[in-house]
């Protein structure tokens, strides 16, 4: 096949799916938008180490923001799309496919399923646990001696703003999704001093390091992406990055690593023995092995587990929890050494690259090719700017004395 038939083979596949694309409503484009885009960052997502806590929290928040930006880019900026210019328009129906308003319906009706579910979790959190709140010196002196340290970490954190102390039912430490409120279990007020600290220590980290802006923009953009189970895996691995950088920054507050353990210790005694559903593995039967025979009984039992997976992330969806659930150090002694380097060029790329791809296979536009503009001479303004602008050289007007008539 000689050069010119390829590119014009070529040129005819792009020219096609551009159309097909032009054919899409708005928001359709912008739905594959968004799936394009998660498909890239979840493939450069797979390929962070765990051990790079700030390169995956990076990643992770800088996703979360991509992935609100680039679908309402596509969507709601039409007139900055890529433009490939053609001859001829080919021909494309004015009224999109009853089956896109269709689509466009089942996504509004998982949005607001979803966004309910969650709205609906926070308030059944808020009112649940609260028991009594505290400002100030008020009080008993129990309370007022927590409001005492709270106020000294608070100056050794740099934690500005006014804050109150809220009692919560039960044993369990909770984080609560507020910028001005920290969190306390009722039971934990005649504990030792160095656990009171430490929960003291892990609340004010949070409010400094912005998890709950972060958890909640999470969230929402869970009930936005809920056909696709990676939003929340997202999710997962962003709460795993905020464990990390909040253990050590109140561990580096506490001024003493083994004493802060200890403390971590003590507290987890205290709490009451609870299952822990999400750290169950799956059953042996549901994973498949690795050197499987390739059979079609094969093939349709991993497809009905894959079935049957995607299923549970949709209802695990529904069921969001409404606060960042408070756990013990997660960091285990005998893993590889957690890395801190600054991580942002990598970002940067990782990022981009999805960006790009992204843009590049849904933001791009067909447009007839702009007519060519003859300039020619007219009226009294008889100039020819071909040679007032582009003089010719083998003219000898310059060299001509200028205060001679020209010739005829």
């Amino acid at each position: 096949m000689s050069p010119d038939l390829l590119f014009e083979l070529v040129s005819g596949i792009l020219i096609t799916g551009i159309a097909l694309l032009d054919s899409l409503p708005d928001s359709v484009r912008a739905m594959l938008a968004a799936t394009v885009l998660v498909a890239f960052l979840r493939f450069f997502e797979s390929r962070i180490p765990i051990e790079d806590v700030q390169l995956g929290e990076a990643f992770c928040k800088s996703s979360l923001v991509a992935m609100i930006a680039i679908p309402l880019s596509v969507w709601l900026l039409p007139a900055y799309r890529m433009v490939v210019f053609v001859d001829v328009l080919p021909e494309t129906s004015p009224h999109p496919h009853p089956g896109w308003m269709l689509l466009a319906a089942v996504w509004m009706t998982g949005f607001g399923a979803a966004l309910i579910a969650l709205i609906t979790s926070h308030r059944k959190t808020r009112a649940a646990l609260e028991l009594q709140e505290f400002h100030g010196k008020s009080g008993a002196p129990e309370t007022q001696r927590l409001m005492l340290r709270l106020a000294h970490w608070q100056r050794r954190l740099s934690v500005p703003q006014t804050l109150s102390l809220v009692l919560l039912k039960g044993a369990q430490p909770r984080n609560l999704n507020s910028r001005h409120r920290i969190g306390f279990p009722a039971a934990a007020l005649h504990w030792p001093v160095s656990a009171q600290d430490v929960l003291i220590i892990q609340a004010l980290c949070r409010i400094k390091l912005h998890h709950r802006r972060w958890l909640l923009l999470a969230q929402i953009l869970n009930c936005c992406y809920w056909p696709i189970t990676w939003a929340p895996a997202l999710q997962r691995r962003l709460l795993t990055t905020f464990q990390l950088t909040m253990e050590g920054l109140a561990e580096s507050c506490f001024l003493d690593p083994l004493g802060y353990r200890n403390a971590v210790r003590q507290v987890e005694q205290r709490l009451p023995v609870q299952e822990r559903a999400d750290t169950k593995t799956r059953s042996e039967d549901e994973r498949a092995p690795d050197a499987q025979p390739v059979d079609a009984i094969a093939t349709l039992r991993r497809i009905t587990a894959h079935l049957r997976g995607y299923v549970h992330d949709l209802g695990r969806l529904f069921e969001a929890p409404g606060e960042i659930a408070w756990q013990p150090e997660i960091r285990d002694r005998d893993a590889p050494e957690l890395r801190w380097a600054e991580p942002y060029d990598r970002v940067f790329l990782r990022v981009g690259q999805a960006v790009f791809f992204a843009v590049l296979l849904t933001g791009v536009t067909l447009k007839e090719s702009p007519p060519v503009i003859e300039f020619e001479a007219r009226g009294w303004l008889e100039v020819n700017w071909m040679d007032q602008y582009f003089r010719n050289p083998n003219r000898n007007d310059h060299r001509r004395d200028p205060l001679l008539p020209p010739a005829d």
